[in-house]
C-alpha cells in the first residue's frame, strides 16, 4: 500500500526536523569553537537546507527499501547494516549534489573534486562518523517501531494518553 501524501509529508517533516536539530547542534558547536579564535561562523540556513535535502534522500532510500535485506537479522546488525548503507547513499548523493551545484555555478567537475581534495582525510572521516552517529538513533527507533508497532512505541514514549492529552491535563 502506497503512503498518502499527508503521511509522506509528515515523515518528511519529522526526518528533516530531526536532521536539522542534529546539524544545527553540530554547527553551533563548530561556531563556538571558531568564535574562540575570532571567526564568526553561524550558517544555520545551511543546516536547514542540508536537513531538507538529506531528509528527502532518506525517504527515497526507504522507498527503494535500501538496507532491508538485513531485516531478519538481530536488531543490532540490522540497524548497523542500514546505517552503513544509508551513510554510503548519502555520501554518494551529497557528492552528486556538490557536482551539480558546481556545474550550475560554472565550475567544472574537476574543480568540484579539487575542492574535496583540499579537505583533509580527517575532516572526511569525521563527517562520515558524525553522519553515522546521526543515523544510528534514527534507524534504531524506526526498527523498534516496525518491530513492536508504531502505536506501542508512541505509548512507550508518550504514555497511554499521548503528549497532547498529557500537556492539557498538566495545566
Amino acid at each position: 500500500m502506497l503512503p498518502s501524501l499527508r503521511q509522506e509529508m509528515t515523515q518528511y517533516a519529522i526526518v528533516s526536523l530531526y536532521l536539522f536539530v542534529c546539524f544545527g547542534t553540530i554547527i553551533l558547536y563548530k561556531a563556538s569553537i571558531l568564535r574562540q579564535v575570532g571567526v564568526h561562523y553561524v550558517p544555520y540556513g545551511f543546516a536547514i537546507i542540508k536537513a531538507l535535502i538529506i531528509g528527502k534522500f532518506i525517504l527515497l532510500g526507504n522507498a527503494m527499501q535500501l538496507g532491508e535485506r538485513s531485516r531478519n537479522m538481530p536488531l543490532l546488525l540490522h540497524v548497523l547494516h542500514k546505517v552503513i548503507v544509508f551513510a554510503l547513499l548519502l555520501i554518494v548523493l551529497s557528492v552528486a549534489e556538490e557536482v551539480a551545484a558546481g556545474l550550475i555555478h560554472g565550475h567544472s567537475i574537476g574543480d568540484t573534486f579539487a575542492r574535496f581534495a583540499h579537505e583533509t582525510w580527517l575532516q572526511v572521516l569525521a563527517t562520515c562518523l558524525l553522519l553515522c552517529l546521526v543515523l544510528t538513533p534514527f534507524f534504531t527507533l524506526r526498527a523498534i517501531g516496525q518491530t513492536i508497532g508504531w502505536e506501542r512505541l508512541r505509548q512507550m514514549f508518550l504514555g497511554e494518553k499521548g503528549l497532547r492529552q498529557s500537556l492539557r491535563s498538566s495545566k
